[in-house]
């Protein structure tokens, strides 16, 4: 923590706020821990639901009993007191009343053991996720667990309450007991401690409570919550009460009282009504049912004010709230119901109603489809009905034979989702919810997820939302083990690069720390004095710990790529040099020489036909410096840029200016029409049927020539900051026997695109001469293009003008802008496919790619072929 705080104030930012920093880093690591699980039964949800409401309904009728004894001739307040006493088993603030100051000091003393062994396991599981070394122990995890739980819940206003007495007096004698000075030396101290653990514990409380939710809109839990803010605010709500009923009911005005007890139910009841946070619209009408019970006590308690304790409002507490309770709930619950059956969510001006509009068609579409697998499972066939009653009145129904419940109501969830975000482009909350939306269609991706999360971080800082952003990347880290695929792939994914690049950094700087041990001990013994017990304590547990740490961090490196040279290469050398284990260093040196030798061989291996789009033998690997690499934006104003390349793309198409250009400048005509369309499906879905697929492609080299390529589009690990994929393109160029060129379709007025050096070198014109220069291809093979801009059909074997007798031409179709690549170029599986004078028919959107290659009956003939084998007689130009 130290370092880091050290390393942070050497960038610009102060110790106090790169400290507070690291702390908030710790502390929502912490919270991702403790929201790992956050199941809970549904008699355990309504027996916490049930108690925090009695709790918060023994503050009116305090208040109302504390304002009966205030005014003289008061009448007798019946049945109040009763239920004060009833209910002092769910809130300590009025045990000292009723049981006395023995218990009261028991329950005291419970809370401040509860609340510090709360602050230390926090503390503890916080440093233990700084120090990245020591591992969690999950019983403490699951005490953790449990205890931020009811601290957030049904334990904070006893707990607050508690540590709150504990700073008061009461005539000049603290509660405690007789013969303790109020404020001498043991109060003092116990204050002290109340000081220290209050704010701590209720932040803690706040926090947990925004975050520790179960999100998913479908979830069957209870208490599943789209959002944790009407939570805070509620908790908000019981600190306020806990205050004014431990410091106010004997100092405090009555006007203030009564107004906070006003005020209190009123915000309490508005919370609910209009933030809907359950995801179960029974549990937002029931906090609304409680709600207005609380606010009808309260209004007793007015009415104790008002008439200076003249009316008994016993019964009507007693009878008045169970009654309030109901109407409440059944206003609320109609109150939705009528926002569900609006039509259009773009008509809906609350926020929180569109989220409610679209969460209960997300809950439905759910129900739908487990009823459909249900009923497939059992061998029903019927008609499809509606989820629930309430979905049939939305005014939304398969309309088509192929449509479903589950589709028509997941599109009208989809349409909620847009308008949510349209509405409400700039609130940050708004685009933190949707993200939760988007990952619970089916229709959406998690392209979408990471980029409402972005959004929402770029737009608030909000605890909550930093919260749901971290999470999000701790997510994708965690979930390395699930995303490896096949372990026999060479490649590593987008969550194994992050951690290679990371376990890299770590066992580099841990081989630095021995070699810094070595030297101070070489200058140790060549001292004139020597410290025995300073070789071991020191030296030796600073050697022995770098050791351990360079070890791990290369074992990890080695289980995500075992196949890499660079982590072979480095864990042979750690071996050899530091370790002396000569024949562990030996075997991974052996391992990393078949490694490259193995990559070699495949770089250097000549294609005898190019089969264009065919998937490739070998994926391209990330952590091969000798491919390109092209780091490609996905944002829709800059789709297609490219924000950064290696050295290896700039020596592979000879420039270096390629950052800030469009993808398509290594891409020739008309094939860049296709990427252009996958990168565009790709932002709106974040899926394509090509990501992480090595195939046989062609590139453009910035001499305006064509070369073919390995292409592989993978993923790039998301930032910090930004949580929205970006794309990585690996491109390495093959040595192939045939040549080619790409010829236009009508729209390009059948004139030649780009061809590759041995073409040009066939055909004897230069490159220049002949791409994109609107050169007819008719030129070049009249008998194949003479007659296609007439209407004409080309279909045959024709020779080349100037060749020799007997040479051939092979054409191969492209189309242009499909989302099937397959159609592209010639099919996936190229050879097997190819036609021998593949037809070109006007109107077609086709270009044609052909093969070209020096015929075998002389230097001066050439072949326009998909069968050629020799070579290409111009052996001094670089050639592909």
């Amino acid at each position: 923590l130290a370092l880091a705080v050290a390393g942070m104030a050497g960038h610009g930012v102060s110790p106090l706020e790169a400290w507070l920093a690291m702390v908030q880093h710790s502390w929502l690591q912490v919270l991702v821990l403790v929201n790992k699980d956050t199941r809970s039964s549904s008699s355990s949800v309504a027996a916490s639901e049930a108690v925090s409401f009695l709790q918060l309904l023994t503050v009116p009728i305090a208040v109302a009993l504390e304002l009966a004894r205030r005014f003289p001739g008061a009448s007798v307040q019946s049945t109040l007191p009763e239920l004060l006493f009833g209910l002092s088993v769910v809130n300590p603030d009025s045990v000292k009343q009723v049981f006395g100051e023995t218990v009261f000091l028991v329950l005291f003393a419970v809370a401040l053991l509860s609340v510090t062994s709360f602050v230390v396991m926090a503390v503890v599981v916080a440093v233990t996720v700084a120090s990245k070394a020591a591992k969690h122990s999950p019983y403490l995890l699951r005490t953790l667990r449990a205890t931020a739980k009811l601290s957030s819940t049904s334990l904070f206003l006893p707990w607050t309450s508690m540590l709150l007495q504990a700073l008061g007096c009461d005539q000049g004698v603290w509660w405690g007991g007789a013969g303790v000075e109020c404020y001498g030396p043991l109060h003092i101290s116990i204050a002290v401690v109340v000081l220290l653990l209050l704010p701590f514990f209720v932040g803690a409380s706040l926090s947990v409570a925004s975050v520790y939710i179960d999100r998913v809109p479908t979830s069957s839990q209870l208490d599943a919550r789209t959002h944790g803010r009407a939570d805070v605010l509620l908790l908000v709500i019981k600190m306020a009460l806990t205050a004014t009923l431990t410091y106010g009911t004997s100092t405090a005005p009555e006007w203030v009282l009564v107004g906070v007890l006003v005020v209190s139910g009123g915000l309490w009841l508005v919370l609910f009504l209009t933030m809907v946070p359950f995801a179960h619209l029974v549990m937002n009408a029931a906090h609304v049912g409680m709600a207005s019970s609380f606010l009808w006590a309260s209004l007793c308690a007015a009415i104790v004010w008002a008439s200076e304790g003249s009316q008994d409002v016993g019964l009507l507490v007693l009878l008045g709230t169970p009654v309030a309770g109901l109407l409440g709930f059944a206003s609320a619950y109609m109150h939705f119901y009528r926002t569900l059956a609006i039509r259009d969510p773009y008509t809906i001006s609350s926020m929180w109603m569109v989220v409610l509009w679209t969460r209960e068609r997300l809950r439905a579409a759910r129900a739908a489809k487990r009823r459909r697998e249900s009923a497939g499972s059992s061998g029903e066939v019927r008609a499809e009905a509606p989820p629930s009653a309430q979905a049939g009145k939305w005014g939304i129904k398969p309309s088509s034979e192929g449509e479903t419940w589950f589709s028509v109501l997941e599109a009208s969830a989809v349409s909620g989702i847009e308008a949510l975000e349209d509405l409400f482009a700039s609130v940050g909350i708004a685009h933190s919810i949707a993200s939760t939306f988007y990952k619970s269609t089916v229709q959406l991706s998690h392209y979408k997820e990471r980029q409402a999360l972005t959004t929402a971080r770029t737009l608030s800082r909000a605890f909550d939302i930093d919260f749901f952003f971290f999470q999000g990347l701790e997510d994708m880290q965690s979930g390395a083990d699930s995303v490896k695929g096949d372990p026999s792939k060479r490649s590593m994914s987008v969550v194994d690069r992050v951690l290679f690049d990371q376990h890299k950094v770590t066992a580099l700087e841990a081989q630095a720390d021995c070699y810094a041990v070595h030297v101070m001990l070489m200058k140790h013994v060549s001292g004139r004095t020597m410290d025995v017990g300073f070789l071991h304590a020191e030296l030796g547990a600073k050697l022995d710990d770098a050791m351990r740490r360079a070890a791990k961090a290369f074992d990890a490196m080695l289980r995500i790529s075992p196949e890499s040279p660079e982590a072979l290469a480095y864990a042979a050398d750690f071996q050899l040099q530091l370790a002396g284990n000569t024949t562990a260093a030996a075997d991974l040196l052996q391992r990393a020489q078949r490694v490259e030798e193995n990559n070699r061989r495949i770089k250097e291996r000549r294609i005898a036909t190019l089969a264009f789009n065919a998937r490739a033998d070998d994926d391209l690997s990330p952590s091969d410096d000798q491919n390109a690499a092209f780091i490609i934006s996905t944002d829709r104003a800059s789709l297609g840029e490219i924000t950064s390349v290696n050295t290896a793309a700039v020596r592979i198409f000879g420039s270096s200016n390629m950052v800030g250009s469009n993808i398509n400048v290594i891409i020739p005509r008309p094939v860049s029409d296709i990427h252009d369309s996958l990168l565009a499906t790709f932002s709106q879905t974040g899926t394509s049927k090509f990501l992480d697929s090595t195939r046989v492609l062609v590139a453009q080299h910035s001499a305006g020539y064509l070369f073919p390529a390995r292409f592989r589009i993978l993923e790039t690990p998301p930032s910090a900051d930004d949580m929205r994929p970006r794309l990585t393109g690996l491109i390495a160029p093959l040595i192939a026997d045939e040549s080619f060129l790409i010829v236009g379709d009508e729209s390009f007025d059948f004139s030649i695109l780009s061809v590759c050096l041995k073409t040009a070198a066939t055909l004897q014109r230069p490159v220049d001469a002949l791409s994109d220069q609107g050169v007819p291809a008719a030129m070049v093979f009249p008998e194949l293009f003479g007659s296609a801009g007439q209407g004409g059909v080309v279909d045959g074997a024709f020779p080349v003008p100037g060749a020799g007798q007997g040479n051939l031409v092979h054409g191969r179709s492209m189309r242009r802008a499909e989302s099937n690549a397959s159609s592209a170029f010639g099919g996936p599986e190229g050879v097997a496919r190819r036609r021998q004078g593949h037809s070109v028919r006007p109107g077609s959107a086709r270009s044609a790619a052909g093969t070209v290659l020096p015929g075998a009956q002389g230097d001066d003939t050439a072949t326009v072929s998909g069968e050629g084998r020799s070579s290409h007689p111009h052996s001094g130009l670089p050639l592909f």
